[in-house]
């Protein structure tokens, strides 16, 4: 096989009933998923993977770390044996991040501390990242549908000692998806789509005590309109890849760019509107100019595989693979501790939360020193 050749599905593991899981490492085979509950409580449940993709029978646990759970949660790890969510309480109706203790082995201590970081409506839309230290940023939709950037900080034992600072780069544009990178230093890239301006990435600068400096520049690659989803990867050097949904094409678009270390945005390098289709989910790096997006097409669930080279210009798809049918929809996609082996939980027919697990053809990238749950290099 090459790399990006997709063998077939090693296993697909039914768990439980419910919607919107993520994955997190927490220790050797022993993974974690964050899920909505048929009812709208809020889960964290354990299990293992082996270095063949095998998926563990059963959950090792599974904990209800609230009653009311919005649209989606997303988890980070704070410490070995410490995770923080961050979701929309559904109750009182306000956003909040909670840390969970999780052991080696899967066993859950229970909930540690609570923290409403924002006191209305905000939909989380993406990944908690490591700033420095005991500082943590999310990047969501906040009351007034603006994308916002918050800085919080969280200690090494799951105390929550409260908001650093928040952050938000204009009038409200009805933003519906975000997310946030690192870049280099105190630099940060994020990309969000609005129905106003359309999708627009920012370089911000975030200092290491959490102090949120502001707005470098700004780049409006796309045109207005509505996005399930966006992700930004680093490709290489300056080189950025944006995955997107644009909507008034109904297609799924992949643009690449230029952005310096120093937060300055250049110009597009690369577009193409075939590779990834309209609703992409997540994208990984599986090799130095290879990367995998999972994504829904027809209510089937689809890993596929591409080229972007090292200069930014896009390839023709490499493979792609059915990973769940019958009605199935949000998968993400982590890498197992050993090459080639990917997990990916999916949200199958009749909201069941099921885990799946897959053989990609991969190489090992260079070695980098990186916060183990954030990717902050």
């Amino acid at each position: 096989m090459a790399v990006g050749d997709i063998g077939p599905v090693i296993q697909d593991r039914l768990f439980a009933n419910g919607t919107n899981p993520e994955i997190c490492h927490v220790d050797g085979d022993v993974y974690a998923l964050v899920y909505i509950k048929l009812g709208n409580s809020g889960h964290i449940a354990t299990f293992t993977v082996d270095a063949f993709g095998v998926i563990g029978g059963a959950f090792i646990n599974d904990f209800q770390f609230t009653a009311n759970l919005g649209s989606r949660a997303t988890f980070i790890q704070i410490s070995a044996n410490v995770f923080a969510v961050f979701y929309l309480d559904t109750g009182i109706l306000d956003t909040r991040v909670q840390t969970v203790g999780i052991q080696n082995n899967g066993i859950i201590t229970g909930n540690i501390g609570t923290h409403i970081f924002d006191a209305g409506i905000g939909w989380i839309r993406d990944r908690p990242i490591h700033i420095a230290g005991d500082i943590y940023a999310i990047a969501y939709q906040d009351p007034a549908s603006n994308i916002r950037i918050t800085t919080v900080e969280i200690q090494s034992d799951g105390t929550i000692i409260g908001n650093v600072n928040t952050w938000s780069p204009g009038a409200p544009t009805h933003n519906l998806a975000c997310h946030i990178i690192h870049i280099s230093g105190d630099i940060y890239l994020a990309g969000y789509s609005q129905l106003v301006v359309g999708t627009t990435i920012i370089t911000v600068e975030i200092q290491a005590d959490g102090t949120i400096v502001g707005l470098i520049n700004s780049s409006a690659i796309d045109t207005p309109g509505a996005a399930q989803q966006i992700r930004i990867i680093h490709v290489s050097g300056t080189v950025y890849a944006i995955v997107y949904y644009q909507s008034a094409g109904g297609i799924g678009r992949v643009r690449t760019v230029n952005v310096a270390d120093n937060g300055v945005i250049g110009a597009v390098i690369d577009t193409d509107d075939v590779v990834v289709p309209p609703t992409g989910w997540d994208v990984i790096q599986i090799g130095s100019t290879v990367f995998a997006v999972t994504y829904t097409l027809g209510n089937v669930s689809h890993v596929t595989t591409f080229p972007i080279t090292l200069g930014g210009i896009i390839g023709a798809t490499i493979d792609d693979l059915l990973i769940q049918a019958a009605n199935s929809r949000f998968p993400n996609i982590i890498i197992h501790g050993d090459v080639d082996i990917y997990i990916m939980p999916v949200v199958g027919n009749i909201n069941t939360v099921h885990v799946v697990t897959v053989d990609i053809e991969s190489t090992a990238l260079p070695a980098v020193t990186t916060d183990p749950a954030t990717g902050v290099t």
